[in-house]
């Protein structure tokens, strides 16, 4: 006659059975780390949760910056990376479902909200805080590395065929951007105001600096704000070349003659 460890242990099994296929509910680990563990604490956790069978797990991440645009990169013992452009993505359970299904192949959880911010906050407290700008030094940063790699021209406003003729060239300088090669220097330049020193850049051309320093994508309204936040403001101009010819349209950012230039990139703070 079978005990009644056996008599339970086959129930388990027809339980496990009966569940095999069906959407599993995200029910989290039963503890939590504690605040200040270690890194090797969060990760067995979160193993503990996506990976209890040991195929691949976590073992470290990088993050730049502790504001919600900042990137941030779990490692797995394969070598595999797994990255969030802006960790705020992390807070959202879509967000931060889709980059673990499309990396790495983790099939989505039913998550509370509360279950998403645990899981957020684990992976933050895992990963190395990398460099930690503010808001206003990364834009510094981003502008910084703009002018190395930008010529400039000076032109007046109210010289109106000077004018003309600088947003013209403007014009020109993307297009020949456009079929550049990648050893080819940018003609894509910074317009000067002669009057008071404010910078004229094409926004466009900004916004694709940007996205090349994050390796990622960067939503127009969150560089708009950012700029904003700077002290940047945003203008439009409309020109034509000479009185027959068809308007040259030239969306930029103006950045005050007083901004600093920062002729030493800034200090990233690494971590320990």
């Amino acid at each position: 006659m079978a005990s009644d460890d056996d008599a339970k242990e086959f129930l388990d099994g027809l339980s496990k059975a009966s569940n095999r296929g069906r959407v599993r509910s995200g029910k989290l680990p039963g503890w939590i780390p504690e605040e200040g563990d270690p890194p090797g604490r969060f990760c067995a956790w979160l193993n503990e949760f996506y990976d209890p069978d040991d195929r691949d797990p976590f073992v470290g991440g990088e993050r730049w910056g502790t504001h919600g645009d900042a990137p941030i990169v779990l490692y797995r013992a394969s070598g595999q990376k797994i990255r969030w452009t802006h960790q705020a993505t992390l807070t959202k359970p879509a967000g931060l479902q889709a980059v673990l299904m499309s990396k790495a192949g983790i099939r989505p959880r039913k998550l509370t909200g509360y279950d998403v911010m645990v899981i957020a906050w684990v992976i933050t407290q895992l990963a190395d805080l990398r460099a930690d700008l503010d808001p206003l030094e990364e834009i510094a940063l981003w502008w910084s590395r703009y002018v190395d790699s930008r010529p400039v021209e000076y032109a007046d406003p109210d010289n109106e065929p000077e004018w003309r003729q600088a947003l013209v060239a403007w014009h020109q300088a993307r297009e020949a951007d456009e079929r550049r090669s990648p050893t080819d220097d940018r003609r894509t330049f910074i317009l000067i105001d002669s009057r008071d020193d404010n910078r004229y850049i094409r926004r466009e051309d900004f916004a694709e600096h940007v996205r090349g320093m994050v390796k990622g994508p960067v939503s127009w309204p969150s560089l708009n704000g950012r700029v904003a936040e700077a002290g940047w403001q945003q203008t439009r101009f409309q020109r034509r070349a000479t009185p027959s010819s068809p308007y040259v349209s030239v969306r930029c950012y103006v950045v005050p003659g007083d901004w600093p230039d920062l002729p030493e990139t800034p200090q990233l703070e690494t971590g320990e």
